[in-house]
């Protein structure tokens, strides 16, 4: 995942202003001396989440402090306990996160914080203008996809879908490209649920290029959607807690459109699209952008808990 403290220092300090009480945090932190560490970290204990990313964005020091291995079990237990808070504001029944050994859990209370002010900024929105998408919760969203957040990923598809729908052909090719980017993003924290995101954003790429007589290109697509979908089923059995993470206890058919809950379902669904597609198109135009770097190489790697 990110290194959130290189994040944060690239922000630090560039004209920004704090409100007096935060100003007085930071004081109160910098006056404690360096050997006192346990000090410098009760005050980050102390404060809410959105304090403290408010004062890493302003402060590279304190920033540092945050990632401390004395933290780790602070962030681990707000991590948790983020999964009510989120499912409390979504009016889904109260299920915790559970802990993603091998991540940090400070970049993932991170993103969590700001997918939830992007939903905040979303009904907003939608109680003033009746708009489902605006430019401040997209940003929102990226700031959440940068810290590795699953639900600001698959947020951020829909503006990519939504924009599609009206695109012209050109136009149509660089966002598939970075649909596909955005979503094999999710593979690393989310497993199968993840494969489950990439190989639907692949599938529905492979099927435009068909339909655009781009068939060369559209083979070497199909293949790596039915790589997705054989490693979203293999990783299945250890990937029920990133599965409900994801999906906030809702189960797999979350990751997808069509609410499928088996890659092995969506495999066999893709290969007869995919089939009845290639019998109706013409021969190959040999066109096209280039593939995505996981089209057609081995998949990725990715981190899950059991």
């Amino acid at each position: 995942m990110t290194n959130t403290h290189h994040f944060f220092n690239a922000l630090a300090n560039k004209g920004k202003s704090l409100p007096g009480v935060y100003l007085l945090i930071l004081k109160k932190f910098a006056e404690i001396p360096e050997e006192n560490t346990d000090a410098r970290l009760r005050i980050i204990r102390d404060i809410s989440i959105d304090v403290v990313t408010m004062l890493a964005d302003y402060d590279a020091d304190f920033a540092s402090y945050c990632h401390h291995e004395n933290l780790t079990s602070h962030w681990r237990n707000l991590w948790c306990d983020a999964g009510y808070g989120l499912a409390l504001y979504m009016k889904l029944p109260l299920l915790g996160f559970y802990e993603h050994p091998g991540l940090n859990h400070f970049e993932l209370v991170c993103g969590i914080h700001f997918f939830h002010q992007s939903q905040v900024l979303r009904k907003k929105i939608q109680k003033a203008s009746n708009r489902d998408f605006s430019a401040s919760e997209e940003k929102s969203l990226q700031t959440a996809i940068y810290f590795g957040s699953i639900h600001a990923i698959q947020r951020y598809n829909e503006y990519i879908y939504a924009d599609l729908q009206k695109a012209e052909t050109q136009e149509a090719e660089k966002l598939y490209k970075k649909l596909i980017d955005n979503s094999k993003k999710s593979i690393l924290t989310s497993g199968s649920y993840g494969y489950m995101i990439y190989a639907e954003s692949l599938s529905n790429y492979c099927l435009w290029l068909i339909a655009n007589s781009k068939i060369q290109k559209a083979e070497a697509t199909y293949h790596a959607v039915l790589v997705s979908l054989e490693w979203a089923q293999k990783i299945l059995p250890a990937s029920k807690s990133s599965i409900s993470n994801a999906s906030l206890g809702r189960g797999l058919k979350l990751s997808n459109s069509l609410g499928l809950d088996s890659p092995e379902e969506a495999k066999r669904l893709f290969i007869k699209q995919y089939e009845n597609a290639r019998s109706q198109r013409g021969p190959d135009e040999d066109e096209g952008c280039e593939p995505s770097e996981d089209e057609t190489n081995e998949p990725r790697s990715c981190v899950i808990s059991c």
